[in-house]
This record gives structure tokens, C-alpha cells and sequence, in this order.
């Protein structure tokens, strides 16, 4: 639950790991995926709610491993300082709540929010008034197409997904800052033991292409042992040339020492390939499991999953 502290105009978010140990420091692939999709999440609220964005990184904040965004309006006015503090409100709620029938009042309440950290400051007059209610019941209306958003759902499944697999994590926070880094809300935790809650197996049915990273893996495994072919698992690949193109995916790199041909069909691990956060240089190798497929004299190669780059 978010508790409200002193009003203040939100215009940031800070996302904070906590590790198990002293150190503060963190996988830069696992880091790199959790706020690729924590950063798809809060541009697909922004455009559910018919507004543009754009996200920005502050200095990283001390004590720990904190990571701060800033939010920022296309438009301007008073309108922009609404909008940058609904979206940065409504992002804070989702990504620590788990998306069902019941987030509606939560994304209704952080609504409410961002408008009365604003009223008090730009409300002078009765026509001022009226048309901050009628923004006020448009982002209302707007947002409840959240609940049935699954670009948004997978965004937070992808997110809790990697940090449940790594670790060294034991818990993660987020709170809303000002301009000046103060907080606005009390930080609000999410225990390493709450990280599957916000799993959605029907994400796979109602959008593949967004699929979890674990579904990705598990229903990729079962479909691979059940077609012809050998299984191999924790195979190294020295890529001499990748494919970044979305159709082909037809890879070329090392196997035992042998030059092969091969496909990537890790939807999670090509998506990351197209946006350019991983970058290829002599030498890359991928650690991964694939399918080894014999027809005749000639042999395919598929990878279905991609675990360390």
C-alpha cells in the first residue's frame, strides 16, 4: 500500500534493487531486461491514457543500486504537470500491484492522487476548476483500458520474471520524487516471495509475441523434446554473424569448432537483438539450448532459449 506524505508534484520514479549481501552490485543483462520492460510499461500507460512521454535517466541515486526516471510531457502547461504526475502515479501502483478485476480502484486512487497534489496550486478560478475535472474524468475514462492492456501485463510479468530468477535479489521498491528528489510517497516494496503473484500464463494465448520469459522457456522445452530431433542444453555458440532482421533469424557462428547456420526462435531473446541491447563484437558467444534436427545428410539447428550472453 502507498501512503501519502507531504504534496509535492511527482516528476520522476526511482527504482530500487535490494541484494542479499553488502554488495550493490547487479547482472547488467538481468538490470538491462528489468528496466527495458519497466520502461515499455510506463510508455504504454502513457499511451492507453492518449498522452506522449518521454523518459529520461537522472544521476543514479547512493546507497544501493537505485535507478531514477524522469518523466516528461510532449505538451506544455498545466496540463503536462497533471499528466507527468498521473502517469508516474499510475505506473508506481501497477508495477507493485498484480493486474486483475480488483486494480481498477488502485489506478482510480492513483489518479486522485496526482490530481490533488495539483489542485492546490493551479486552481484560481471556477473555469480553471471545471476543466481540471473534465481532464480529471477523461484519464478515468481512458484508464480503464489498462485492465484488459496486455502489453502493460506483460511488460510486469517480464519484469518480476527475470528479478525471480536472479538470486542475488531479494526485494525491489519504487517511490515517486519531485524535481528536487524528495519523496512524495512512502517507498513501496515488493518481496522476492511475491514475484510469481504477478505471473500471467493466459499472456501467451492473448499475445505471444509478448510471451513471459519463463513461459517462453518451459512451453518452448516441452514443444522441443515432443518434435524429432536431439535436445541439447547448455551449448556455447561463438557468433560470427547475427541476423537482425524479425523474419529470417538465421544466425552463423561456431559449434565444437564447426561453423553451422542456425535460427533463433526465442522471442524474449530477439526482442532484445531488434532494440539493440545487446551488442555483438568479435568473439560474443551465446550459452543456450537447442533443437539438432537429422534429415538425411543435412542438419538444422533451432534455439529456443537463450540464458547467458
Amino acid at each position: 500500500m502507498i501512503i501519502l506524505l507531504p504534496q509535492k508534484s511527482a516528476t520522476s520514479i526511482q527504482l530500487h534493487y535490494w541484494f542479499g549481501d553488502e554488495t550493490h552490485s547487479m547482472d547488467a543483462v538481468v538490470q538491462n531486461r528489468c528496466e527495458y520492460e519497466f520502461l515499455n510499461l510506463i510508455s504504454e500507460i502513457a499511451k492507453t491514457l492518449n498522452t506522449e512521454i518521454s523518459i529520461e535517466t537522472e544521476p543514479l541515486a547512493e546507497g544501493g543500486l537505485k535507478r531514477i526516471y524522469k518523466i516528461i510531457s510532449k505538451i506544455e502547461g498545466k496540463k503536462a504537470l497533471i499528466t507527468i504526475a498521473v502517469v508516474s502515479s499510475i505506473a508506481t501502483s501497477i508495477i507493485v500491484t498484480p493486474i486483475t478485476a480488483s486494480i481498477n480502484k488502485t489506478i482510480e486512487n492513483a489518479i486522485e492522487r496526482a490530481f490533488e497534489d495539483e489542485e492546490s496550486k493551479i486552481l484560481l478560478n471556477e473555469k480553471a476548476r471545471l476543466e481540471i475535472e473534465k481532464l480529471k474524468q477523461d484519464f478515468k475514462i481512458d484508464s480503464i483500458r489498462l485492465i484488459n492492456n496486455n502489453r502493460v501485463k506483460s511488460s510486469q510479468n517480464n519484469f518480476y520474471l527475470q528479478l525471480a530468477n536472479y538470486n542475488d535479489i531479494e526485494k525491489v521498491s519504487f517511490v515517486l520524487k519531485d524535481e528536487n528528489q524528495n519523496s512524495i510517497f512512502e517507498e513501496a516494496f515488493v518481496e522476492k516471495v511475491r514475484f510469481r503473484e504477478f505471473d500471467s500464463v493466459e499472456l501467451i494465448r492473448a499475445i505471444p509475441e509478448f510471451a513471459s520469459i519463463r513461459a517462453i522457456k518451459d512451453t518452448s522445452l516441452i514443444q522441443a523434446r515432443t518434435l524429432a530431433g536431439q535436445v541439447i542444453e547448455n551449448v556455447t555458440i561463438e557468433i560470427i554473424s547475427p541476423d537482425f532482421s524479425i523474419k529470417s533469424n538465421s544466425w552463423k557462428g561456431y559449434y565444437n569448432g564447426k561453423p553451422i547456420t542456425f535460427k533463433v526462435t526465442s522471442d524474449e531473446f530477439n526482442k532484445l537483438v531488434q532494440s539493440g541491447a545487446i551488442q555483438f563484437k568479435k568473439g560474443t558467444a551465446i550459452t543456450c539450448s537447442m533443437r539438432e534436427t537429422k534429415i538425411n545428410s543435412r542438419t538444422s539447428y533451432n534455439v529456443f532459449t537463450v540464458s547467458k550472453f
